[in-house]
């Protein structure tokens, strides 16, 4: 595996400059721009309390604006979005007249200063309610991206490195609104929408994963950067990325960057461009060496972590198999909380494509009861698996009553064919 090049990424990026550029000069970005600069550019404030609502939320405005600028209904039974709006108001106040020229109080006849009403703002705020697009119907928003289709090279494989590099969960489920994915600040989560093509699922995800890194509310590189310039980043992040796995994603990308910048000087791009370049250096060189890794093992075995409602003995209870430990461990903390019968557990089946391999189809378990099981790692064949030392993490990070062993051993129970 080998490091992606300054020289390769600065090539990147200027291709998606010049793309992004070129959309400027089309009539469908003049008739885009028209309708776009109708809506509120909201504060960053504003913009976290939307994300913390509805991280999936796109354009944003009142019920009103909806209605009487955009001709679109909120439907009925929508939740709105609360957000702090200046309601400033004005009040009388009686004060001394002051003198333009001497800009001292004017004095009557008698030497009283003079005594003037004046209105006087006073600044405060409300609770206001705004609505996604997603939460209206009506006249179409126009768009400057295009769906992206087509097929990506071992897929499952690219997927699944990508989710390695992912420093959270990640979460594939239907979502109800025009949004790609999100990542949820608060849960700190990123959700991907089910069945988009190949091509529009790795991008998305990339998208996502970049936000996590650099907009995370606590810790975030660029947490603090207006929503414009945290879209273009992570954009660019997903384009750059993308293109160095050969994946075009130039019909969405170029696009939707136009579509977040503040004008054709595209300063959110220029300023970000260190960031960016940064960024999709550390995640096209954490997906190669994922890669690298899925496929040197897709030679050897394969790993089937598993959740089980009977630790000791998992295929005699309610078992649920999968890829992804994250969701073993979903699938045991429902266990744990509906009160299974037995000893609930998570673990996993080792198989090998080797057949005189004497751990071939073998059962070892990672959780048993609300005790972490160590002693797998002691075991030559498991120390140096990646996705098992990986998963240990995972289980240590999302399951709070986990007894990690200390000074007594828990001892693996499986069975090996």
């Amino acid at each position: 595996m080998k490091s992606i090049s300054t020289v390769q990424i600065d090539e990147i990026t200027k291709k998606l400059e010049e793309g992004v550029k070129a959309l400027f000069d089309s009539e469908k970005y003049m008739n885009y721009l028209k309708v776009m600069s109708k809506f509120h550019n909201y504060s960053f404030n504003n913009s976290l309390l939307i994300a913390m609502q509805m991280p999936q939320a796109s354009l944003v405005a009142g019920y009103s604006k909806w209605k009487n600028t955009f001709h679109r209904q909120v439907e009925k039974g929508q939740k709105a979005i609360k957000i702090i709006a200046p309601s400033p108001y004005k009040i009388d106040k009686i004060q001394d007249k002051i003198d333009p020229d001497t800009n001292r109080p004017m004095l009557d006849t008698n030497g009283n200063i003079v005594k003037e009403k004046v209105k006087v703002v006073i600044p405060a705020y409300k609770v206001t309610n705004v609505f996604d697009v997603s939460q209206t119907s009506g006249e179409p928003i126009p768009s400057l991206v295009n769906e992206l289709s087509g097929n990506v090279e071992e897929y499952k494989t690219f997927i699944e490195a990508i989710k390695r590099t992912s420093t959270v969960p990640i979460i594939f489920e239907k979502i109800n609104s025009n949004a790609k994915g999100y990542y949820n600040i608060e849960d700190k989560c990123i959700v991907i929408k089910e069945n988009m093509s190949e091509v529009q699922t790795a991008k998305t995800l990339i998208h996502e994963i970049a936000h996590s890194i650099l907009h995370e509310k606590d810790n975030g590189i660029e947490k603090e950067a207006d929503r414009n310039t945290k879209e273009v980043q992570a954009e660019s992040v997903a384009y750059a990325t993308c293109q160095h796995f050969n994946i075009d994603t130039s019909d969405y990308s170029f696009g939707y960057i136009a579509g977040w910048s503040s004008g054709k000087d595209i300063e959110e791009l220029r300023n970000s461009m260190n960031v960016i370049r940064q960024t999709a250096s550390d995640l096209i060189n954490g997906i190669e060496k994922n890669l690298s890794m899925l496929m040197e093992k897709e030679k050897d075995y394969s790993i089937i972590f598993f959740a089980t409602s009977n630790a000791e003995y998992p295929d005699q209870g309610k078992m649920y198999e999968t890829e992804n430990i994250y969701e073993a461990i979903e699938q045991y903390n429902s266990l744990i909380n509906n009160h299974t019968k037995g000893m609930p557990g998570i673990g996993f089946t080792y198989n090998s494509k080797d057949e005189e391999d004497i751990y071939n189809d073998s059962q070892m378990m990672l959780v048993s009861g609300n005790k972490l099981c160590l002693d797998v790692l002691e075991i030559d064949k498991f120390k140096d698996i990646e996705e098992i030392k990986s998963s240990i993490n995972a289980i240590q990070n999302n399951i709070p009553h986990i007894i990690r062993p200390t000074e007594q051993k828990t001892h693996s129970k499986g069975k090996s064919r």
